[in-house]
């Protein structure tokens, strides 16, 4: 493996044709990358401001599908990125590539792929951003406070976002998504497909638009086919809810209906009369605002 090691950086933008990264936490007050020592690699390192630029080709001759096609074919290298606490934003682009993220906490964090999975854990990140075409993100005990995510196809699991979090956006063509948040307090959610569907642990009310500034535990959730699951990070007992159950809560919290007219929506929507029971019990501080 070769070393490059750089000082006194705040921001480190990667660029690739295909990379499989692991970002990991420095122990020093250096940014250090290091990446496979291979024929034919191409790589560009210069600092700009307090911006560390690293491009990287990994061009190797052409297959027969290339040939055929004249695209070029290009060989996965294997890089690390060490990230000392001065490093606040990492930027990573790359059309093909696994990314592996482990103890790092950063201001901002923002990836653009084409295919590939993302796994993190134990961090904390203030805004991350995702593009990709297709591959699945999965966050394990890592806190985001803000997120928007872009995909085609790619299943999203986030494990967590804080009571206080600000927003969550996420537009996708197909693909699941489940969301672990802290607090037992309502998300505001806006949902642009019908074709969709919302599951959820923690109350719900639905908007058509965000007025006004410095709204809190919002989600918006656009995709043509697939599930959003919002469970409760530390509540997992509770029954999960759609949003025509919350919207029973709701008008049952605000006297617009009784508990008997409500047990009876709830059993139109498929429950036994136990089941209503059971689930307007354990709503019932939501319903008593507590």
């Amino acid at each position: 493996m070769r070393k490059i090691k750089k000082k006194d950086v705040r921001r480190i933008f990667i660029s690739s044709s295909s990379l499989d990264l692991s970002i990991l936490r420095s122990r020093s007050d250096t940014a250090v990358f290091e990446y496979e020592e291979m024929e034919d690699i191409e790589l560009n390192s210069n600092v700009v401001g307090e911006t560390w630029k690293i491009r990287i080709n990994s061009f190797k001759g052409r297959s027969i599908f290339s040939l055929l096609f004249n695209i070029p074919h290009w060989r996965t290298i294997r890089g690390l990125l060490y990230v000392p606490e001065g490093v606040d934003e990492v930027i990573l682009k790359t059309a093909n590539g696994d990314v592996e993220i482990s103890g790092v906490n950063l201001e901002k964090l923002e990836i653009s792929s084409v295919s590939g999975d993302l796994s993190m854990e134990n961090s904390h990140l203030n805004e991350f951003h995702m593009r990709s075409t297709s591959g699945n993100v999965k966050a394990r005990n890592t806190r985001i406070d803000n997120m928007s995510f872009t995909s085609v196809s790619g299943d999203l699991s986030v494990d967590y976002f804080p009571k206080d979090f600000g927003y969550l956006k996420i537009n996708t063509v197909s693909g699941d998504v489940d969301i672990y948040v802290e607090g037992g307090e309502e998300i505001i959610l806006k949902k642009r497909s019908k074709f969709s569907d919302v599951k959820s642990r923690i109350p719900v009310k639905m908007v058509d638009q965000i007025m006004g500034s410095g709204v809190r535990r919002y989600v918006e959730f656009s995709s043509v086919s697939g599930t959003l699951t919002v469970e409760s990070r530390h509540d997992e007992g509770k029954s999960f809810a759609g949003i025509e159950e919350y919207k029973i809560l709701e008008l049952l919290k605000y006297g617009k209906i009784s508990r008997d007219f409500a047990m009876e929506l709830l059993m139109n929507l498929g429950y036994s009369r136990e089941d209503a029971e059971n689930f307007l019990r354990e709503n019932e501080c939501d319903l008593n605002g507590g």
